[in-house]
């Protein structure tokens, strides 16, 4: 199949006057709220090469001419690097995701709300979209503080805390459950069934450190008996202690609960070359595995970042994959 790719610059399409020029163009593709990134190195030995103006904003598709292109988002242009000889041209993009003000450092407190209520007023503040995984239809905060900290960091802090997978994608702000994957929409994405025979190289990583505890636990203060109380998660043959103290049981019970799903789904990792491009994988798709060891294609695994290059050698993705307990069914 023959690589394709289209570029637009506030609504024009610039495909056929970047695509004689194009070197490389490389995609990393973030988990979580980590900002995506794109960089296009072009030829320019003529001189004479226009470019869109740093600030400005331009959209990417990538793909193949015989299936169709994948919308891969909205970047905006942070910097443009001229370098020779040869000379060329190198246009470094962040993903047009997030706002200035959700960075933007506040002091507030919230009171007797709940993780949906707090998550939607805060995507309705910056004006986007929000999905939320019905597991935190329930959950509770008693109570909870902003103290010199954006929106950002509360969200990113209140997300450890729960189990959740927090991101800003596509206009959405995104609060999931944690290897529960769903696009921005809400919608569960399909598996990726990759085999084998369909890499050029892969290299597995099991750690043990943190995959020696068996259980978390964590304590809160009841304060009108003055007394600290401890819940805990797992088997607590060999135990990690969460630091600081907890407003509430409820509160400690999901930090432990969160913590647990942690340590437990970091302990299995891996990275894969795709011996041709998969431009529709995206992080968050659970993984199906096959053609490998045992160990390996057992259980659920979970696309990290995805790293998509097109050049010379036509279309790449490189996949960075995590082990989850139970299977893709």
């Amino acid at each position: 199949m023959t690589a394709s790719f289209k570029l637009t610059h506030n609504g024009n399409d610039i495909t056929d006057n970047i695509s004689p020029h194009l070197l490389s163009l490389d995609l990393t593709d973030e988990r979580g709220i980590q900002s995506d990134n794109l960089s296009i190195t072009l030829e320019d030995v003529a001189g004479n090469l226009a470019l869109p103006k740093t600030g400005s904003e331009i959209k990417l598709w990538l793909g193949y001419k015989d299936t169709g292109l994948v919308y891969k988002g909205l970047f905006v242009i942070d910097e443009i690097e001229t370098a020779g000889p040869p000379d060329m041209q190198s246009i470094k993009c962040h993903a047009a995701d997030f706002t200035a003000g959700i960075q933007v450092r506040k002091e507030k407190s919230y009171t007797n709300t709940s993780v949906v209520a707090l998550v939607t007023f805060l995507a309705g503040e910056h004006n986007l979209q929000v999905s939320i995984s019905d597991k935190f239809n329930n959950q509770a905060i008693t109570h909870l503080n902003q103290t010199n900290e954006s929106d950002m960091n509360l969200l990113t802090r209140l997300a450890k805390q729960v189990g959740a997978y927090f991101a800003v994608k596509n206009n959405t702000m995104i609060f999931a459950e944690q290897a529960i994957s769903k696009s921005a929409s809400g919608k569960a994405l399909p598996v990726f069934n990759l085999d084998r025979a369909e890499t050029s190289d892969f290299r597995a990583t099991e750690r043990s450190r943190e995959n020696k505890f068996t259980g978390t636990k964590a304590f809160w203060y009841d304060i009108p008996g003055a007394e600290k109380n401890w819940v805990s998660a797992g088997d607590q043959t060999l135990v990690k202690a969460l630091p600081g103290a907890y407003s509430d049981a409820a509160t400690a019970q999901n930090a432990c609960q969160a913590e647990l799903g942690r340590l437990q789904r970091g302990a299995f990792t891996m990275s894969i070359t795709l011996s041709r491009g998969a431009p529709a994988l995206i992080p968050e798709t659970p993984v199906k595995l096959s053609g490998f060891k045992d160990n390996l294609n057992a259980g659920k695994w979970v696309a990290l970042t995805v790293n998509h290059t097109l050049g010379a050698q036509g279309l790449g993705t490189v996949v960075d994959l995590e082990r989850v307990e139970g299977g893709v069914d």
